[in-house]
């Protein structure tokens, strides 16, 4: 498993040095740059976990205990939300209250460990639901991209997938915590490359979608 692990992180690098190039040459990207940036901060924040389980698997380095790891945990979620929001929900206005959801940083590195990694996966639930609760407002538009949301769907059951590795990371041995995490983040990287090549407009497609609904505030 552990090969398995360390292909998985080498591809996950090479995916997000791919994203990222395809995202600056795309000069028709719909995303404004808040989304943008964020998306950026979410392929930085996986990669930099990537690393630390690289470091862990050849380094035999404690990435676990780090505060490096810690801090790219509590940015995945908030990016991946930032990211989404301006394609799941119509008219978004950003507000000064947007920067409570930057409030749970400062406790990656004063929380013990055992708590500061299960509080990271439970801030995940959260913008988890939030992606449910946005993806499924957009049902009335389901005839017009169905295969898009067959891909989402896949995303999200990723998403769950680590989220229930985080909740049992404790009954878990580091090494197949560490193994099993490089999987499902090699495995997310692959989904959305794959997404991308089926379904190259799939940013435009759901932002159309997500206007064509009644908008609703963000």
């Amino acid at each position: 498993m552990q090969i398995a692990a360390l292909l998985s992180i080498g591809f996950s690098f090479g995916a997000a040095l791919l994203l990222v190039a395809g995202n600056l040459l795309q000069s028709r990207e719909p995303l404004i740059w808040p989304s943008r940036c964020a998306g950026f901060v979410l392929i930085a924040g996986l990669a930099a976990i990537q690393t630390g389980h690289l470091a862990w698997l050849t380094l035999a380095y404690d990435a676990l205990h780090s505060a490096g790891y810690r801090l790219a945990l509590y940015l995945v979620a908030p990016g991946f939300y930032f990211f989404s929001r301006h394609l799941l929900t119509a008219d978004v206005r950003y507000r000064w209250r947007d920067l409570l959801h930057a409030a749970p940083l400062p406790l990656c590195g004063v929380l013990p460990q055992t708590l500061a990694i299960p509080g990271a996966f439970l801030l995940g639930s959260a913008y988890l639901i939030w992606l449910a609760h946005a993806v499924y407002r957009l049902r009335a538009q389901r005839q017009r991209f169905r295969l898009e949301l067959v891909a989402l769907g896949t995303l999200f059951a990723i998403a769950v997938a680590v989220l229930l590795l985080g909740f049992v990371w404790p009954l878990l041995a580091e090494a197949d915590f560490i193994q099993a995490y490089s999987l499902l983040i090699g495995l997310a990287f692959f989904a959305v490359a794959l997404t991308l090549l089926r379904f190259p407009a799939i940013t435009a497609d759901v932002a159309e979608a997500a206007q064509a609904r009644t908008p609703n505030p963000p």
